[in-house]
């Protein structure tokens, strides 16, 4: 029976800019996206719709690959009342290339020469598993893996790996590519645009994300629907007022998060 121990490695990695006083994006447009009717939508489930990127209304502006960022920034939904229901995309993009390292220390029992290793995050492509680098403080040994296995009922990642020596201990380092979490949520604004109030918590269970927990692959593009779904007997106190969309990435332990937000602008008719 192998031992391991894990030895944790803290990356700081800070993308984008922080967004506490006021939403940030990175990709220009012309003009603010605007909803000026509400799109009526007959049925209450929400679907995701996921396309390539828009091109943007400047061609010669290319966005950055390896930052997060979010479009559009901003959305205007005019002459909206209770019971109506407005939706829009919201494009992620995940500026990861999804490297990631780990070190912990292997320790083969006697005749042992392949292990079960456990890993901390899942493969972006558990098919390429072979092309997982496991390298050993042991310049003797030349490892290999062999099988990846997802156990979803206790949520473990598991390596095989063969070419230990046997009643031996080491350092291991695996080095493999891994998807990245994010989280999109309702985020009651730091501060309104001019004229607009802040949303209040209620609005919170008008606002419904289609996935509020996607998975992207490495450098992956993805729209994610959101819905302003209003009640009939709902009853405001203010004309125009303001919530926030946000997305930071969930998940990356010894981390400078940076949260993306996009206005939405709401104007009662």
């Amino acid at each position: 029976m192998h031992k391991y121990l894990s030895f944790p490695v803290i990356v700081l990695v800070m993308v984008g800019v922080a967004c506490n006083s006021a939403p940030q994006i990175t990709s220009p447009v012309t003009r603010p996206p605007l909803v000026e009717q509400p799109t009526l939508v007959p049925s209450a489930t929400p679907t995701a719709r996921s396309t390539s990127t828009p091109l943007l209304a400047n061609p010669a502006y290319v966005p950055p690959m390896y930052s997060h960022w979010i479009t559009p920034g901003k959305v205007s939904i005019g002459n909206y009342y209770p019971g109506a229901t407005a939706e829009y995309n919201l494009t992620i993009h995940n500026g990861s290339d999804g490297r990631f390292t780990e070190t912990l220390q292997v320790t083969t029992a006697p005749g042992e020469t392949t292990a079960d290793i456990p890993i901390k995050n899942e493969l972006a492509f558990p098919i390429k598993f072979r092309d997982v680098r496991v390298k050993s403080s042991n310049p003797g040994e030349h490892l290999t893996v062999t099988n990846y296995l997802l156990y979803l009922k206790h949520l473990t990642k598991v390596l095989t790996i063969t070419g230990f020596a046997p009643d031996a201990t080491r350092i291991l380092t695996i080095e493999y590519v891994r998807p990245t979490v994010f989280s999109v949520y309702f985020r009651i604004p730091s501060e309104t645009t001019k004229e607009y109030d802040a949303a209040t918590t209620e609005q919170q269970d008008w606002v419904i994300i289609a996935d509020s927990t996607p998975v992207f692959l490495p450098l992956e593009t993805r729209d994610i629907l959101i819905r302003l779904q209003m009640p009939k007997q709902a009853i405001l106190g203010s004309r125009s007022w303001e919530f926030w969309v946000a997305v930071a990435e969930s998940g990356a332990q010894g981390t400078i998060q940076t949260e993306l937000a996009s206005r939405w602008l709401v104007t009662m008719r």
